[in-house]
């Protein structure tokens, strides 16, 4: 019989075991260190247990083929000389074979039990800190939720504070108008005003201009083209025509006090020539805050479609305010690619009932809203006489006057809702 394979050493059987698999391969934990720790002990405990199930199977089969030379020396010790000295030598060493595999098994056994009080221990410890540092991370994430919770509280305080200092800044600026204007009008009184007196010597009364600056909004620019302008000083001069004796500083005063504090500010940063002249004022108003036609509300115009229930009028105005935004000139409308939106965007429906007259070249706009006014009147009527509405197939060639002036040809039909 060979000689029993010796137990492996603590550190080789570590190296082998951490050799033939990596632990921190197989972990993902928040702590990168429990999770290597927790692994290597698991893995070292199931590969000590897979070397003791080893052992107990070669102690097994040793002890099954000495039990057989046992018989079969027993079997030849009864039929031989009991005297024979080759085979007592031979029974002697068996047995010392034996005693030393018993002492190894139970060396094993020793060893591989203290390992698993071991590898427990420092298991225990290792769950200890992993729940430890769990109850930590929780606390962590509590005191966390409650600093975002202040932040929170803090920036609304923030904010009305903020609010409230508008306010007040609102106010201060008010009663700095009204001063300074009590100021002109008592110096000029006194024969020294300081600046120039560009229209009449008689205007109209700080009271008067206030109930005026009532009935127009504050005019406080949008970048979405939200106010508009020219509406804005068309409201100044239409209030001012209903007073006798406005002067250039009635206008620029009302306009100062129905601005907002964005435009006030715009107005103190303008040259003195600029500031006292309420023409180019205006000028230099509608320079800095007109409402452009730009590239967005041409893509928002190209999307916007009639309803299937929607009137034209409805429909016209919708599309007006998206294409043209806050401008409002003379003529505007009729404007080519404006006139080629209109009659593309409309419903299928309506459009069947057209027809080919329709030219965005040769009529003008009051023409085709007239046009697309009896095409809605005469598919509401077929609508209702027939219960329900017409299915109409999108065509898949559109005519070439409804394409917008420099744009290129589209292959893809159009769909509308």
């Amino acid at each position: 019989v060979g000689a029993p394979t010796p137990p492996c050493g603590h550190s080789q059987l570590d190296n082998r075991c951490l050799m033939s698999h990596d632990p921190t391969q197989d972990y993902s934990h928040k702590d990168h260190r429990l999770a290597k720790i927790i692994g290597s002990l698991a893995h070292n405990l199931l590969a000590q247990a897979k070397l003791g199930e080893e052992a107990q199977r070669n102690l097994v089969l040793a002890q099954s083929q000495l039990d057989q030379l046992t018989s079969e020396t027993q079997h030849q010790h009864r039929t031989a000389d009991e005297k024979d000295p080759e085979l007592q030598e031979e029974v002697e060493r068996l047995q010392k074979a034996l005693t030393d595999l018993r002492v190894d098994t139970a060396c094993r056994e020793q060893w591989k039990k203290d390992t698993r009080e071991e590898l427990s221990e420092k298991l225990q410890q290792a769950e200890a800190l992993l729940m430890r540092a769990e109850t930590e991370l929780k606390e962590r994430d509590a005191r966390a939720k409650a600093c975002e919770g202040h932040l929170q509280s803090s920036r609304a305080e923030i904010s009305a504070l903020a609010q409230q200092r508008d306010d007040l800044k609102d106010e201060l600026d008010t009663v700095h108008r009204e001063l300074k204007y009590a100021y002109r009008l008592q110096t000029a009184a006194r024969g020294w005003e300081p600046f120039q007196r560009l229209s009449s010597s008689h205007g109209v009364s700080p009271k008067e201009l206030d109930k005026l600056a009532r009935n127009i909004p504050t005019f406080t620019p949008n970048p979405a083209g939200g106010h508009d302008v020219h509406a804005y000083l068309k409201d100044i001069d239409f209030h001012l025509q209903t007073v006798p004796n406005v002067t250039t500083r009635d206008r620029l005063y009302l306009l100062r006090i129905t601005a907002s504090r964005e435009v006030r500010s715009f107005l103190d940063r303008q040259p003195e020539t600029v500031e006292v002249d309420y023409q180019q004022m205006k000028q230099a108003l509608i320079k800095e805050f007109s409402d452009p036609e730009s590239e967005q509300g041409l893509i928002t115009a190209m999307d916007l479609k009639q309803g299937r229930q929607e009137t034209t009028q409805a429909y016209y105005n919708r599309l007006r305010q998206a294409y043209f935004g806050a401008r409002n000139e003379p003529g505007m409308e009729q404007d080519f690619n404006f006139k080629i939106l209109f009659l593309r965007n409309l419903h299928p429906t309506v459009s069947h009932h057209l027809g080919v007259l329709a030219c965005p070249r040769t009529m003008s706009t009051q023409q085709l809203r007239d046009l697309a006014h009896k095409a809605y009147v005469k598919q509401k009527t077929a609508s209702e006489k027939t219960g329900k509405n017409p299915t109409i197939y999108p065509v898949t060639n559109q005519s070439s006057e409804l394409a917008l002036e420099g744009a290129e040809p589209s292959h893809t039909d159009n769909k509308s809702g």
